[in-house]
């Protein structure tokens, strides 16, 4: 569908909202999608709509955000609130949910590299009677129709037959989507995902032990540590897949923290690590310490490596401002930004979690020693504590800082210590 006629008026927005969804009637179904692009005044610049054929409700939904992204980019803005009634997409989408089901991820890619030529990207989930505009257009595709109806001048009586579902019938993982939204719907729209029967979720999914019933079985227990110092972290260089060794502080800092790691472990069941050298070594240091059975060996772990800064490796947070300011105020704004042939925040988390579900199915009950990097600690850390992308850029580690959560068979997570460093001192 063409854009809205103000696009054809030479008008570039700098801030836009875009409205999206999508629905299939039978999930699989009949699908369609749509999506509005509204100026900060509300006013409508651009609407799109599309007939999808046979598919889900999911793929509905994604279609409508990709376009709608389409859309806002025409217009040439720079700044984009996406606001959807799919908790689903928008968890995905900001990075809190894996993304598992196969037919999806093509999809999320194409959605987040369009999102990365924005300046900002935020996503929100908005009830769905807010969301009726994209709604209706998504339901006018779905009858075939280049446009939806006129909205009515007036109420229907009372006696009117009811409407049918705007965007099809829900299937029941959407329709448990909503409820999960519906019931957090007081909350900032930065607030991390409660479980519910959707396609994803993070690997803690649980509630929070001070006040959810006694948990049942023995708690996984992960003892977090960030490697000991290098040459890097003085000079405060992005160091990603450099394989630098530590430095003699940071030697005798894993050696210091190893004993701490003990005592709050004492019956270590492994020693988990990045493959990268000064994680090594650091987690050499913790078996050195006492470690006996099976974590007499440190066990390697490459979903645990750190972050690829790409070309900003090695250099400072000025050197990259200097010499790279629009791609870092992108990858500053958007979990979905990578830096110059590196690797996304979202594309961390999304390791990060699948390392976290196969250290609690092979050390369920158990207490391991996880030694690794702060992009990877700190998502950790954010999923556990059921937070925010902000998190990411507010949360600091030291080297050598000490992490303790717990988490249960039955979902429930605990976070015990974040960051400790008592034993450097």
């Amino acid at each position: 569908m063409p854009a809205h006629p103000r696009a054809d008026r030479g008008v570039r927005p700098v801030k836009v909202t875009v409205e999206a969804d999508g629905g299939s009637r039978g999930n699989p179904g009949p699908a369609g999608y749509g999506a509005v692009v509204r100026a900060d005044t509300g006013e409508v610049l651009a609407e799109r709509l599309g007939r999808l054929g046979v598919t889900t409700n999911n793929v509905a939904e994604y279609t409508g955000l990709i376009e709608g992204l389409r859309a806002a980019a025409d217009l040439g803005a720079d700044e984009v609130e996406v606001r959807m009634d799919s908790k689903l997409v928008v968890e995905q989408m900001s990075g809190r949910w894996q993304i598992k089901h196969p037919g999806l991820r093509p999809l999320a890619e194409q959605a987040g590299k369009l999102a990365g030529g924005f300046r900002v990207v935020k996503y929100s989930w908005i009830p769905r009677e807010r969301n009726k505009h994209a709604d209706r257009l998504a339901n006018a595709a779905m009858d075939g129709k280049d446009a939806p109806d006129p909205l009515p001048s007036a109420a229907p009586p009372a006696d009117a037959v009811p409407a049918a579902p705007v965007a099809g019938p829900d299937s029941p993982g959407r329709a448990a989507a909503r409820a999960v939204a519906a019931a957090a719907s007081s909350a900032s729209s930065s607030s991390a995902p409660v479980a519910a029967s959707t396609e994803e979720g993070s690997s803690f999914a649980g509630g929070v032990r001070s006040w959810a019933p006694p948990a049942t079985g023995s708690p996984l227990r992960m003892v977090l540590l960030r490697h000991g110092e290098t040459a890097y972290t003085v000079e405060k260089r992005y160091s990603g897949r450099s394989d630098i060794p530590l430095s003699d502080q940071g030697r005798d800092q894993a050696m210091r923290a190893a004993g701490r790691v003990h005592a709050v472990a004492p019956d270590l069941a492994a020693v988990v690590s990045s493959p990268l050298r000064r994680c090594l070594d650091t987690a050499a240091a913790i078996v050195a310490a006492g470690a006996t059975g099976a974590a007499a060996e440190v066990v390697v772990e490459p979903d645990l490596v750190e972050c690829d800064f790409g070309e900003w490796d090695g250099l400072t947070f000025g050197e990259v401002r200097a010499e790279y300011p629009t791609e870092l105020d992108r990858w500053l704004a958007s979990p979905l930004v990578a830096p110059p042939g590196g690797e996304s925040m979202q594309q961390v988390a999304i390791r990060v979690r699948r390392a976290v579900r196969r250290l609690q199915q092979r050390y369920a009950g158990q207490q391991i020693a996880v030694v690794s990097h702060v992009t990877p600690i700190k998502s950790l850390l954010r999923d556990a504590l059921a937070a925010g992308d902000a998190f990411m850029y507010r949360l600091y580690l030291d080297p050598a800082g000490l992490s303790v959560v717990d988490s249960w068979p039955d979902g429930g997570v605990a976070v015990r210590t974040v960051n400790d460093t008592a034993h450097l001192a």
